[in-house]
């Protein structure tokens, strides 16, 4: 059976697979904000070994994809936070060929905006986040995108939890 590799980007732990697939491993990258740069000094080693295990993967005929998954913070505008997890997508899969010699057509980019899970996961775990149990509430029901009965967009999650107490919860750095 032939392996995937998964690379996660940002803060994220799980991925959900078929079921003829295994995930041989998988590696966190971290960026700066803003930044789909990637930066050998805080990814160096990890990354390294990576692009190893994928690159003697490849070579023994074991390496069916490479999914590379990007997230970002709530930081900023939604749709750009969406762009920028598409452009980690893509400089670490530039990254990967130009480092393990893998064929680009097998990689699969997953660019998923704003890690809402891993958000809440801090969020839960941090008892002086402003507001918090609210926050929860936020995150657990109320969808990314609010929309009125004509369709339109009226509100959504993040500019809800920006609101809840005067904007201390949104700026609140544990």
């Amino acid at each position: 059976m032939k392996k995937l590799i998964v690379l996660l980007l940002l803060n994220t732990c799980t991925v959900g697979m078929a079921m003829s697939q295994i995930v041989a491993d998988s590696v966190q990258i971290l960026f700066q904000p803003g930044s789909s740069r990637i930066s050998p000094i805080s990814n160096g080693r990890a990354l390294q070994a990576f692009t190893d295990k994928v690159r003697r993967c490849a070579d023994n005929g074991n390496l069916d994809r490479v999914l590379v998954r990007a997230y970002t913070s709530p930081d900023g505008v939604s749709t750009a936070n969406l762009r920028l997890s598409a452009d980690r997508c893509q400089s670490v899969a530039d990254y990967i060929v130009s480092n393990a010699g893998v064929d680009p057509d097998l990689i699969d980019s997953d660019p998923c905006g704003i890690a809402w899970d891993r958000l809440r996961r801090l969020i839960a775990s941090d008892h002086h986040v402003p507001g918090r149990r609210e926050v929860l509430d936020i995150i657990d029901y109320t969808p990314v995108w609010v929309v009125d009965t004509h369709g339109n967009v009226s509100g959504s999650r993040k500019q809800r939890i920006m609101e809840l107490k005067g904007g201390q919860t949104f700026c609140h750095r544990g």
